[in-house]
């Protein structure tokens, strides 16, 4: 089977970004399910020297980590909270 060639170059980016959200946004739900189990502690990552809370990293396409902190509440286990460092 062929490749099909690309008739509208920006609906195929629209489409393309649109499925992006899409999966980002199921990740999120799941995301908060699995913060949700008070399991979820232990999972989470440890505080390195200098911080104050758990910091963990996500790789960029160029090879450069984009840095977070994951704050949990715990005591409502209700909401999940990122906040971006960089």
């Amino acid at each position: 089977m062929g490749q099909q060639a690309i008739v509208n170059q920006a609906a195929f980016d629209i489409g393309q970004m649109a499925d992006r959200l899409a999966q980002g946004y199921f990740m999120h739900l799941a995301a908060i399910q699995v913060a949700k189990d008070p399991r979820a502690v232990a999972l989470s990552p440890s505080v390195e020297p200098g911080s104050i809370v758990p910091v963990a990293y996500v790789g960029r396409k160029d090879g450069t980590r984009h840095v977070f902190t994951l704050h949990i509440s715990w005591p409502k286990r209700e909401a999940i909270r990122l906040w971006s460092v960089i």
